[in-house]
């Protein structure tokens, strides 16, 4: 089934980029009798049915549902060039989603500030919208307490499980930070920096326990761990591993007893980064014993189960959609590599059942599946005709617990000023 879909999904995006291309080049008069020959293709596809789900599915598949568009989510402040979507997170029921926007140029501090101030080039912003019903609203505007040019706050984004803790990481202003939300209202923390000398891409990938109670902080020079007591966030470790400048993903155990980062560079590339938490701190996974990334270069988007025993990493820089490690106590296995269509972005659900993926199709749209796990991966949602300019710079997905809310960023839309799809069944 997963296989039919597939090859159907291939070809439809292939007759859309013809009827396109037919529809540029012939004079309009001509355009019905295209759509007819066009037309006839398609039944003869469908082996004369008319059905693409007869043509997807056997007859004893499961029905695809179909998402729509619930909302489109915009920064009221966008200008050129802000790339709201770079970086998006959805909480584990689907209500809260954060939005970063690291080229954002405002001199706010703190939340909900002066958003109109476009002084501070490439600060960074990160907007928070909630759901009442089926209808979404802004509900904080964050910035950082510390706001200077050029740190790209909203770089990175991650929930905790009840979407009321946000770790949010920089590119260039040496902290991660943690935004948290009591009765509807945000705060934003202190700079967290570490004890050494802290790298200037602290917060290029930010991982948060589900819980909320530990966060992870990866850089080129290293990882570090933090961990709170009360609201005081305390320097655990700092591992000192370099993670690749293309990372996009770090997560940790719901139990907080392992973390993963990566992939790594330097001496130890050609693995990902994962640390243990022991009685005696945290221990690094030496290279050898570490999952390796052969096949899938360029992995992210990364997922850990409650026990830390099963990993799994999403890309769509190589031939694999998923790649997925088991641990058995001693070491990690080799990939597991789910093959697909080159998406241009992935995402693992929070309970790890689901996955989706997003893809351009010509001209200016997007399309999409959701995949859950049952014997196999198997197609049960899917997304066409998001109309987006900018989709093939870069799309950016996630998804809540369950899978039935689908974030989709869109930070190049619009001069690159920027978009998020909210999608529902």
């Amino acid at each position: 089934m997963m296989q039919d879909y597939l090859d159907l999904t291939r070809n439809m995006i292939l007759a859309f980029g013809a009827v396109f291309e037919v529809l540029r080049l012939y004079p309009r008069q001509m355009w019905p009798v295209v759509g007819t020959v066009f037309l006839a293709i398609g039944l003869m596809a469908c082996g004369g049915s008319g059905s693409l789900e007869d043509a997807a599915a056997p007859q004893d598949a499961r029905v695809i549902r179909d998402l729509t568009t619930q909302a489109t989510l915009r920064a009221p402040n966008a200008d050129p060039d802000d790339f709201f979507g770079h970086s998006v997170a959805v909480s584990s029921d689907g209500t809260t989603i954060a939005v970063g926007a690291p080229w954002e140029d405002s001199a706010a501090n703190g939340v909900n500030g002066d958003a109109a101030d476009n002084t501070v080039w490439n600060s960074g912003a990160v907007y928070v919208f909630t759901r009442a019903g089926s209808t979404w609203s802004q509900e904080a505007y964050i910035k950082p307490p510390d706001t200077r040019a050029n740190m790209q706050f909203g770089w990175s984004l991650s929930f905790t499980q009840d979407g009321n803790t946000l770790a949010i990481g920089t590119l260039s202003g040496s902290a991660a930070y943690v935004a948290t939300r009591t009765g509807g209202a945000w705060s934003i923390s202190t700079p967290l920096t570490g004890s050494n000398a802290v790298p200037t891409d602290l917060g290029r990938v930010v991982g948060l326990s589900s819980g909320g109670d530990m966060l992870m902080a990866g850089s080129l020079q290293g990882t570090y761990v933090f961990e709170r007591s009360g609201t005081t966030w305390i320097e655990q470790a700092v591992l000192a591993t370099e993670v690749s400048p293309n990372a996009s993903g770090a997560a940790i155990a719901a139990n907080g007893s392992r973390l993963v980062a990566g992939p790594r560079i330097g001496a130890e590339s050609g693995s990902l980064h994962v640390a243990d938490r022991t009685p005696g701190g945290w221990i690094s996974h030496d290279h050898g014993t570490s999952p390796s990334v052969h096949g899938c270069e360029g992995v992210g988007n990364l997922w850990l189960s409650a026990d830390g025993r099963v990993l799994r990493g999403a890309t769509g820089t190589s031939t694999a959609l998923v790649c997925e490690w088991t641990h058995d106590g001693v070491a990690w296995s080799a990939p597991v590599i789910f093959d697909t269509m080159r998406p241009v972005a992935t995402a693992s659900s929070p309970d790890g059942e689901h996955i989706g993926w997003a893809m351009p199709a010509p001209p200016n749209m997007m399309m999409g599946t959701i995949l859950e796990r049952a014997e196999s991966w198997e197609p049960v949602a899917r997304f066409a005709g998001l109309v987006a300019f900018g989709v093939s710079h870069a799309v950016i997905l996630s998804l809540s617990h369950d899978g039935s809310t689908v974030a989709v960023g869109t930070p190049g839309d619009y001069r690159d000023r920027g978009a998020v799809f909210v999608l529902v069944e």
